[in-house]
């Protein structure tokens, strides 16, 4: 995949995340969404994708997308204190 292809993927899954999922059988014209859907996880799997084909040799390179941390091993507990920490971190932030 080609930069500007996916540059033009991630505009199309921008502009498809306005339209309603699901349209009624009639009066679909007084249907409208006020916000966008979340397109995070589309473009997560298209970046996968885009980094995947740029691999020239994937010798054991495993690409993980959005992956969860698990604290398994160690006494880092859920709120329960029953099973591992599990954590999936979504921004993160930068301090100057």
């Amino acid at each position: 995949m080609k930069q500007s292809e996916f540059l033009e993927k991630t505009r199309k899954a921008y502009l498809d995340a306005r339209e309603c999922s699901y349209l009624p059988k009639s009066n679909s014209n007084v249907l409208s969404r006020g916000t966008s859907h979340s397109i995070s996880s589309i473009t997560e799997d298209l970046f996968g994708c885009y980094c995947a084909e740029k691999l020239t040799k994937p010798n054991r390179i495993k690409i993980l997308i959005d992956p969860p941390i698990s604290f398994k091993g160690t006494e880092l507990k859920n709120k329960s204190g029953k099973r591992s920490l599990l954590l999936r971190p979504r921004h993160c932030f930068y301090e100057r």
